[in-house]
């Protein structure tokens, strides 16, 4: 069973999707993808959605890897702006570094331990 294929991918405004035989062209404003598509995987668009269904479970792992080649072929077409993995990283950085400023560490042995673990 492959979780991976079965999750629709969301298509956002501005991509175009055409559905080959042997391939899917994704189109963006930052470009063109290709991505093949083995027998026995079938590819629909449905609602701004795409979704990928398989002939049998012998296909399972080519499910989920041309669901996955596809999903990221439409995020490398879209701007980073677009992207909101991308946008949180910045705020995840910022209280990582104050995090590791204000907890004081002590040398324990080999390994820097900190103040508050070690109590």
């Amino acid at each position: 069973m492959s979780r991976v294929g079965k999750k629709p991918i969301p298509l956002p405004k501005g991509v175009k999707i055409s559905v080959g035989e042997q391939q899917v062209t994704v189109e963006g404003p930052k470009g063109k993808q290709t991505v093949p598509v083995p027998q026995g995987i079938t590819i629909r668009q449905q609602d701004g959605t795409l979704e990928l269904a398989r002939d049998g479970n012998d296909k399972a792992a080519l499910h989920g890897l041309t669901r996955a080649l596809t999903a990221n072929a439409v995020q490398g077409v879209i701007p980073a702006s677009r992207c909101a993995r991308r946008s949180a990283k910045p705020a995840l950085r910022e209280r990582s570094k104050i995090w590791h400023r204000e907890t004081p560490r002590i040398r324990s042995g080999c390994a820097f331990i900190r103040a508050s673990a070690a109590a």
